[in-house]
């Protein structure tokens, strides 16, 4: 199981592969995703399509509001 919180992804985000390769393989994957993200949300909303399509588990942020978290 993997489970991770995203803030902002880069066009090209090897972290956002391994966890489509983790789903595709099997895992259970389940990621908080924030879409509004410093204005350059486009890689967000694309890897969002992305790993939904491979059956990733997917939570957004609260639509119209920006929220950055860390947690431990």
């Amino acid at each position: 199981i993997y489970k991770i919180t995203i803030y902002r992804l880069a066009q090209i985000s090897h972290v956002a592969s391994s966890l489509i390769n983790a789903a595709k393989n099997g895992k259970k994957v389940t990621v908080s995703i924030e879409i509004q993200a410093r204005f350059d949300e486009q890689a967000n909303i694309d890897y969002a399509e992305q790993m939904e399509n491979e059956g990733v588990n997917l939570f957004f942020g609260v639509q119209g509001l920006k929220v950055h978290s860390k947690m431990c």
